[in-house]
């Protein structure tokens, strides 16, 4: 890897059953597990899990940027407290109507991460599909969800990630005018310049050899990752972002 590369693995929920805390997604809740081996995984093979301004200062050898979307309060229940046992960061992107609700994490919850070294970032204010929004809700969306954020923490927000993976060609125009300086999006592939930011997707089917082959960045398995997530984007384009959620799970296979 040059010394400005990372690999970036994308979370949802953590999740062994739908009665674990959260919010249970029979597709991207990674069980509790499974989760606990991928981070033995990485420790083991020498990756330094980092916040994303770290991977990108150069300073890492192996970095890789975990992230977790939506905030889901498993992510503070079970997996705060499985990277602190191994001193690892993450990235934790944030839906900021969600915060204090049901399955969700606190204003509380996300300080004290924050104070621990993780990195709160934002994930929009509703979690609307950015590409479906007219040009001024789509700000209000950024605004709300990066000012909401930096009040919790006292630290400026830097990084969006894009609800569903959708709208980068919405949000490009005006996400360094508000205030952000980069753009997560779920678009398969490892790091080798700043933007946008491209991740690797963990689903209920993501086992050991699959992370291995993904880190790699060679191999059938990345391969046919990749042919899948553009037969994906076809779909969306389609059949529209309604439509497509009805059928998303029996599409995507990892």
């Amino acid at each position: 890897m040059s010394r400005t590369s990372f690999t970036s693995l994308m979370y949802h929920g953590i999740h062994s059953t739908p009665e674990c805390d959260g919010c249970f997604d029979a597709v991207y809740s990674v069980t509790r597990e499974s989760f606990v081996e991928q981070l033995d995984y990485l420790q083991a093979n020498h990756y330094q899990a980092v916040t994303l301004e770290q991977a990108l200062s150069g300073d890492y050898q192996k970095p890789v940027v975990i992230t977790f979307d939506d905030g889901d309060v498993s992510n503070y229940s079970f997996a705060f407290p499985e990277l602190k046992k191994r001193n690892m960061l993450a990235e934790f992107y944030i839906t900021s109507d969600w915060i204090d609700t049901r399955g969700y994490m606190s204003k509380a919850q996300l300080l004290e991460m924050h104070q621990a070294g993780m990195s709160i970032q934002a994930h929009g204010q509703t979690h609307s599909y950015m590409s479906d929004l007219p040009t001024d809700e789509l700000e209000q969306e950024l605004k709300i969800s990066k000012q909401t954020v930096e009040e919790i923490t006292q630290s400026r927000v830097h990084t969006v990630a894009l609800p569903g993976g959708r709208g980068l060609k919405q949000v490009l125009p005006l996400y360094k005018r508000l205030g952000y300086s980069y753009i997560a999006t779920s678009v398969l592939g490892h790091n080798k310049r700043l933007q946008p930011i491209r991740r690797i997707t963990m689903t209920s089917n993501t086992n050991i050899e699959v992370l291995a082959n993904m880190l790699s960045g060679t191999g059938f398995m990345y391969r046919k990752a990749i042919f899948t997530q553009q037969v994906l984007t076809l779909a969306k384009r389609l059949l529209g972002n309604k439509n497509y959620e009805k059928i998303r799970s029996k599409l995507i296979r990892v």
